[in-house]
């Protein structure tokens, strides 16, 4: 596909090679007094109740984890004024259906689902394919402001990485876009191309356009305060919609 006209996307994905040894993964990927603060977390959450960190594997894990998903994104996206994807027509339908469906080559879930719970309640959601060998984390949650300071979603992400390294998988990918926590566990940034190849009259004058649309998306992704105008302006306008 790379011999058509292409040019680099504004994003990049990150992915990165796992061991068979969570320990000296974690050791080389993250400095001391980093892990030094999961483990504080991890202690102060232990305060408020047993905490766990599990893979859903019966119906009723799975829908117990979506529920928690759901409600969690929808909460998180409000918050910050952003649409949620999951609220369009089909998708959560099509998410639970993937979740409960097995794959017949491997005997597991199309979609995993993972939690961190304190006590009974779940604090942190994270959802994902394996394929080959690989790890394709898609989505993930945290809960409301009474967990956040604990940093739920990299506590959970890490024991979802020790789970995928004692599984013996070879490698862990977070998708596209750039994100601090991503570039702990994921070293490799894999180049991704746009293509855009019109097939009809119209189609030329709308590649150039798309075309101008791509590279205006590459100068804002370059500029934090061209990327910080964009998000504050896309919030400002979901709020509006919201309240009317």
């Amino acid at each position: 596909m790379l011999r058509a006209p292409h040019r680099e996307a504004a994003s990049r994905a990150y992915a990165g090679e796992l061991q068979r040894d969570f320990e000296a993964l974690l050791k080389e990927r993250m400095g001391a007094n980093s892990r030094k603060k999961l483990r504080q977390e991890e202690h102060q959450l232990a305060a408020l109740g047993p905490v766990a960190f599990q893979r859903a594997r019966t119906p009723a894990e799975i829908d117990r984890v979506l529920a928690a998903f759901f409600q969690q994104k929808a909460a998180r996206m409000r918050e910050q004024g952003l649409s949620n994807a999951f609220d369009a027509a089909g998708v959560k339908e099509f998410t639970r259906a993937a979740a409960h469906a097995i794959d017949p080559d491997t005997g597991e879930p199309v979609i995993e689902l993972y939690a961190a719970s304190v006590g009974d309640t779940i604090i942190a959601t994270f959802g994902g394919i394996v394929a080959d060998g690989r790890f394709s984390g898609m989505f993930n949650s945290i809960a409301g402001a009474e967990f956040r300071n604990y940093s739920p979603g990299e506590l959970l992400l890490a024991n979802v990485i020790r789970m995928c390294c004692e599984r013996g998988l070879d490698k862990f990918d977070l998708g596209i876009g750039n994100a601090a926590y991503k570039q702990v566990y994921c070293k490799d940034a894999e180049a991704l191309y746009d293509s855009v190849i019109p097939i009809t009259a119209a189609g030329q004058v709308v590649a150039r356009l798309w075309r101008a649309g791509l590279t205006l998306k590459g100068k804002v992704k370059k500029s934090d305060i061209l990327l910080r105008a964009i998000r504050s302006i896309t919030q400002t306008m979901s709020r509006k919609a919201a309240h009317e």
